[in-house]
């Protein structure tokens, strides 16, 4: 079944049923937009659970106005590659990985179960070779899987959800893949901000769950 739906700080696509072995995929690392507060985080990652519970296990690159950056000009941001777990008690900061990324950049994600709640992290960048891979204690329901462009939530800077800065050019979602799990819905999510939830980032539409793993997907700032 295909739905519509929409967040203040997702979008793109979940695919809901499992219990999910894995997910993996494929994405571009996007330049971004000048931001006149210098205060911005956005990320694209893949990942397990998050849509339909507080668990969450998840990996990919972030973009953010850190490391002494300035934010004046595209390719201008901070740019990182990261893993993190999600537990409803436990809502530890994403993991920094010593990959170096930069925008323009295509980054593989993967992310399988081993065994035993023990899961395996892997990070590729495939444009400069560099790599990283970790095990780590998951035990969420994995009843979704997801692969996400998202703004930061931060209270203390933004009072919640900060705004989406924009971002280019489309990020691209390619060579998806959930492993053995059984999909009851593909949700396709855009991101509304401000007064009456303007569209902000808008995944492109796609007709099946087929067509989605055969030729992936982009998101798309408005």
């Amino acid at each position: 079944m295909m739905e519509q739906v929409q967040s203040q700080n997702w979008s793109g696509y979940a695919l809901t049923g499992g219990p999910f072995n894995g997910v993996s995929g494929t994405l571009t690392v996007p330049y971004l937009e000048s931001d006149e507060t210098c205060q911005t985080a956005e990320s694209q990652w893949v990942g397990l659970d998050g849509f339909l519970s507080n668990y969450l296990i998840q990996a990919g690159v972030g973009e953010d106005t850190g490391g002494g950056a300035p934010c004046t000009a595209p390719g201008s941001f901070y740019v990182y590659a990261w893993w993190e777990v999600i537990t409803p008690t436990d809502l530890a900061p994403a993991v920094p990985v010593p990959v170096s990324v930069k925008p323009g950049d295509t980054m593989t994600v993967t992310i399988g179960a081993t065994g035993n709640s023990n899961w395996e992290i892997s990070l590729r960048d495939d444009t400069s070779g560099g790599s990283f891979s970790t095990s780590v204690a998951y035990a969420g329901p994995a009843t979704s899987v997801e692969w996400i462009t998202e703004s930061a939530s931060q209270p203390t800077v933004c009072g919640g959800v900060c705004p989406l800065t924009g971002y280019t050019p489309p990020v691209s979602f390619s060579q998806l893949q959930d492993a053995n799990g059984s999909v009851s819905a593909v949700d396709a999510i855009t991101m509304v901000q401000g007064p009456g939830d303007v569209p902000v980032s808008v995944p492109s539409p796609v007709a099946s769950l087929a067509a989605l793993l055969a030729s992936g997907f982009t998101t798309s700032f408005e």
